[in-house]
C-alpha cells in the first residue's frame, strides 16, 4: 500500500471524520484525536493528513460525478478510472442528505479544525520561544553574577597584591636610608678633614684607624656570629 492508500484507510476506520451522521461528528475534541492517531500511523503531520485527505475526498467526488453524469446522458462510463475510487468507495454508505449544505458545513468544519490546528501550534512554537528567551535571559543574569564574582576575586588579589608590594617597598626604602645615613656620616667626616687642612700624614694614620676600626668590628661580628 502506498502513502494514500494508508491514509485513506486509517481515516476509513474512524468514521466520525467523514460520516455526517455520526454521533461525534461535531465532537471537535474527539475528531482532534482522531486525527492525531491518523497522523501517527501514516507519519505526517495532522494539518498534512487533513489537507490530503481533503484532495483526495474531492477527487473522489469528482469521479463519481464524471459517473453519474455519463450514465445519465446514457453514455459509456470511462474505462480508465481513478486510481483510489473503490477504496474511497465507502463515502457512499454515510449519509447524504441535503448534499450541498452538508458539503458546505464539511468543509467549513475542516477550515475550522485547519485553524484550530494551526493556532495550537503557534501558540507551542511561541511558547517555546518563550522559554528559550526565559533560558537565555537566566544565562544572561548567571553569566552577570559570575561576572561580578570574578571581578570581586580580581579586586581582592589586587587589595593582596598592593599590600604586599607596598610592604616591601617600605622596607626597601627603610633599608636605602640605612645605608645613605652611613654613607653620609662617613662623607661628612672626610669632608671635615679636608676642611682641616691636616698634612697628608695625619689624613694617612686617620684614615688607617678608621679603616683598622671598621674592619676589626666585621671582623669581630662574623666571628661572633660563626660560633
Amino acid at each position: 500500500m502506498d502513502l494514500d492508500e494508508i491514509l485513506i484507510e486509517e481515516v476509513r476506520n474512524r468514521p466520525l471524520l467523514y460520516d455526517l451522521g455520526h454521533r461525534d461528528y461535531k465532537n471537535l475534541k474527539k475528531k482532534n484525536y482522531a486525527w492525531k492517531e491518523v497522523a501517527a500511523h501514516t507519519k505526517m503531520g495532522e494539518l498534512e493528513c487533513k489537507r490530503k485527505w481533503k484532495s483526495l475526498r474531492d477527487s473522489y467526488k469528482r469521479g463519481k460525478k464524471i459517473e453519474q453524469n455519463a450514465s445519465g446522458r446514457g453514455a459509456e462510463i470511462p474505462r480508465k478510472t481513478w486510481k483510489y475510487m473503490e477504496a474511497i468507495s465507502f463515502l457512499d454508505n454515510v449519509k447524504n442528505s441535503r448534499r450541498t449544505i452538508d458539503s458546505l458545513n464539511e468543509e467549513e468544519e475542516y477550515i475550522k479544525e485547519s485553524e484550530v490546528l494551526e493556532i495550537e501550534n503557534m501558540d507551542s512554537a511561541n511558547l517555546s520561544m518563550s522559554t528559550s528567551e526565559s533560558s537565555q535571559s537566566i544565562s544572561v543574569s548567571d553569566a552577570r553574577r559570575q561576572m561580578k564574582k570574578d571581578n570581586d576575586k580580581f579586586q581582592k588579589f589586587l587589595d593582596l597584591a598592593g599590600a604586599s608590594i607596598s610592604e616591601t617597598c617600605g622596607a626597601f626604602v627603610c633599608q636605602a636610608q640605612k645605608q645613605h645615613t652611613t654613607a653620609l656620616h662617613f662623607s661628612t667626616l672626610a669632608a671635615k678633614i679636608v676642611e682641616a687642612g691636616l698634612p697628608p700624614y695625619v689624613v694617612n694614620q686617620i684614615e688607617a684607624k678608621v679603616s683598622a676600626l671598621v674592619f676589626g668590628e666585621i671582623n669581630k661580628f662574623y666571628s661572633a656570629n660563626d660560633k
